[in-house]
């Protein structure tokens, strides 16, 4: 299995890593996987303040749930890496934002990459319906609601704290 990373970036998706950032700032969420024989699919990401509140961020196909939110992710032809430019914003109680997403794994010269990834969003959109490979389900270790994931699927996480305004030091 490939290596796998979620990264959030100031400026460009190659950019300085960004731990910190104020409101209204660019950002770039940057995922990469090093197997050039494979390509992926971001899906199902959500955004959380480490606490009660979660909001969904792109379905189960890849696609935007609310494009001036965060909008539909950029893929590069290779298929191993992936990103969408964001702007700053958080919660209203906190500055921490917890990002999750899936990414789906898919071998390039088997054509399992053809219809999967990039996405085809709007009117296109792939079906709920498509077949599913053997899954295993899966507890979260902090007692959180129980989910599949597929074995060629992998969750992976970034985060990043939002401030109303950075200081200088």
């Amino acid at each position: 299995m490939p290596t796998c990373s979620y990264s959030i970036h100031s400026g460009t998706p190659d950019g300085p890593p960004l731990r910190y950032a104020k409101v209204g700032d660019k950002i770039f969420h940057t995922w990469e996987c090093d197997d050039e024989a494979q390509g992926f699919l971001v899906h199902s990401c959500k955004v959380g303040d480490g606490r009660d509140s979660e909001f969904d961020l792109l379905d189960i196909d890849g696609c935007a749930v609310d494009p001036i939110i965060q909008a539909d992710i950029k893929y590069d032809a290779s298929l191993t890496k992936a990103y969408v430019e964001t702007h700053g914003y958080k919660f209203s109680d906190t500055s921490v934002l917890n990002y999750q997403c899936v990414l789906e794994l898919c071998k390039k010269a088997q054509g399992e990459c053809d219809n999967l990834t990039p996405p085809r969003c709007g009117r296109g959109k792939r079906s709920v319906d498509r077949i599913l490979v053997t899954a295993q389900k899966v507890i979260p270790a902090d007692g959180g609601v129980e989910r599949e994931i597929k074995e060629n699927e992998m969750d992976v996480v970034a985060t990043v704290d939002i401030l109303d305004t950075l200081e200088e030091e």
